[in-house]
């Protein structure tokens, strides 16, 4: 499947000081599996130290996950070798985006101290109404070819809080967020680029908490 590392269905993983590049799919991808009709998801995953660099289709991607600490690791440059969409560095999106399969879902998932830089796409995707209780803590996002960060399509409950998006690239935005349930950006950072908050037909649900956050244009 040209993946780095792949994830079905695990539980109590820990993958550390680990270094995945040029492979032709995504560096790491956590997926689950179906057992008599009922999807089983990873729970439990910790990452620490991990780089993900040069990979063609995502650094990582978030398709099936209940609980997952991210820390200290790096997303970038995805597909500057070779691109295939969405070509993020981490792309958080389970494949049933409507919640209609109710045992697919991504929630309980933490990044702390990250950098998501240089990917052909977006730093970061997180989408989909089966996405909740996301945090990004202390992360940093430079000089994607898009948005920085974009989330969208009823993720629920998503922090940020000491954010730095910086550009040298023109155009994009910091930080999208669009049609989300309960949003929180705080005490971030935003250099050449600005968070854009939206409201798609009518679909925001719930609130966008900003504060303390600082813009250089």
């Amino acid at each position: 499947c040209g993946y780095g590392i792949a994830l079905n269905a695990a539980q109590n993983v820990l993958i550390e000081n680990v270094h995945i590049e040029k492979c032709w799919g995504d560096g790491i991808d956590l997926q689950g599996i179906e057992v008599n009709s009922k999807w089983q998801v990873n729970r439990n995953i910790v990452l620490n130290n991990v780089i993900c660099d040069l990979n063609r289709r995502q650094g990582m991607s978030l398709e099936l996950v209940d609980g997952m600490r991210v820390y200290k690791s790096k997303f970038t440059n995805t597909g500057k070798i070779k691109a295939t969409a969405p070509s993020a560095g981490v792309d958080i999106e389970p494949w049933d985006l409507d919640y209609t399969t109710k045992d697919v879902y991504v929630k309980d998932v933490k990044f702390y101290d990250c950098e998501f830089s240089g990917n052909s796409a977006q730093g970061v995707i997180v989408m989909g109404k089966s996405v909740s209780d996301i945090e990004f803590i202390n992360c940093t996002t430079k000089d994607n070819t898009s948005t920085e960060i974009l989330v969208h399509t009823g993720v629920k409950n998503i922090l940020f809080d000491n954010l730095k998006a910086v550009r040298t690239l023109k155009g994009g935005a910091g930080l999208v967020l669009d049609s989300v349930e309960d949003a929180t950006v705080k005490n971030s950072y935003f250099e050449d680029c600005i968070p854009v908050l939206t409201e798609l037909n009518g679909d925001l649900k719930g609130s966008i908490l900003y504060e303390n956050n600082d813009i250089v244009l």
